[in-house]
C-alpha cells in the first residue's frame, strides 16, 4: 500500500473510530424511524456501522483490490 493511501486509510480508521456503536434498542429505534423515511435515522445507522464495513472489506483484500477501493 502507498504512503498517501496508507495515510488516508489510517485517517478514517480514526473517523470512524470516534462513532459510538448502537445499542439494539438504538438500532431498533432507528429502523423505525427508517421505515418512515428519516434520513437523519438513515444516517446514523449507516455511520454507526461504518466499522463493520471495514471489518467485511479487510476480508476480501486478498482479491487484488485495495482495502480503501473495497471500502468505497
Amino acid at each position: 500500500m502507498q504512503n498517501d493511501e496508507q495515510e488516508s486509510l489510517n485517517i478514517y480508521l480514526r473517523q470512524i473510530s470516534t462513532v459510538p456503536l448502537l445499542t439494539v434498542e438504538e438500532e431498533i429505534q432507528l429502523a423505525a424511524k427508517i421505515s418512515k423515511g428519516d434520513a437523519k435515522a438513515r444516517e446514523t445507522m449507516i455511520t454507526a456501522n461504518l466499522r463493520l464495513v471495514v471489518k467485511i472489506a479487510k476480508e476480501y483484500s486478498n482479491i487484488g483490490l485495495s482495502l480503501l477501493d473495497l471500502i468505497n
